[in-house]
């Protein structure tokens, strides 16, 4: 179980570096395994507090981000079913693809809540628009908020995909189809927690959020986000 696997490393080596971003200014933001648990459990207690039930689904739109990581386990924690959407889809697409997945709510950065708050018919369709940083919560306190435990059958994540063309389609993978492909991986590829990944893809990419995020996290592994892919930010983010 993901969720359980955060725990032990939030455990066993709460100072250990989880993830590594690099902000247009150049300058590096580090969470800690200890921080990364904590956070998605305040959230994840902020968001069962607003109503919000295991078996819902939830919609998250934003650029990669620390906090784009922490609502994606978060709504994993309180098990519902993650709904990620790409940072440049339009308000049109979003709409549609809240109502095709029946989302319960949108977890969106600053900006991009911003653009959906501005939009008529994302009002009018009464989905509420949550800002990342308004239910983050603070505190190092651990929130006591039991962890859901999934079914393997339980639906996990809905990914938008359309390979390069055509019009994006909803993939359900369950908890099962996620954690067997962490699994396979990780027996294929010798990844630990002495190891820093670097993920230089979109997050709601299934490739960028499973290979290049869940797999090194489920090591103990440390995941390093490049600004972009130019060659200059890439080097950077390597060294």
């Amino acid at each position: 179980m993901l969720a359980l696997r955060l725990r032990h490393w939030s455990e066993s080596d709460p100072g250990k570096t989880a993830l590594i971003f690099r902000n247009k200014e150049g300058k590096y933001s580090r969470l800690s395994y200890r921080e990364l648990y904590l956070s998605c459990l305040r959230m994840s207690s902020t968001l069962a507090g607003m109503g919000f039930k295991p078996g819902d689904r939830i919609a998250l739109y934003g650029e990669n981000s620390i906090n784009w990581v922490i609502s994606y386990f978060s709504i994993h924690f309180l098990g519902a079913t993650i709904v990620p959407f790409d940072s440049l889809y339009g308000t049109s697409e979003i709409i549609n693809f809240l109502k095709f997945s029946e989302s319960s709510a949108i977890i969106a950065d600053q900006t991009h809540s911003g653009k959906l708050k501005e939009d008529t018919a994302i009002r009018e369709s009464g989905i509420p628009i949550l800002t990342m940083d308004s239910i983050l919560g603070g505190g190092s306190d651990e929130p006591s908020f039991e962890i859901s435990t999934p079914e393997p059958d339980d639906l996990m994540v809905i990914l938008f995909t359309s390979g390069t063309t055509g019009v994006p389609k909803g993939v359900q993978l369950t908890s099962h189809n996620i954690q067997s492909t962490v699994k396979a991986i990780l027996d294929s590829v010798d990844v630990t927690d002495t190891d820093n990944v670097l993920n230089i893809l979109p997050l709601h990419h299934g490739y960028s959020s499973v290979v290049a995020l869940l797999c090194p996290l489920y090591a103990g592994a440390s995941v390093t986000f490049s600004e972009s892919l130019k060659s200059g930010d890439l080097l950077a983010a390597v060294r």
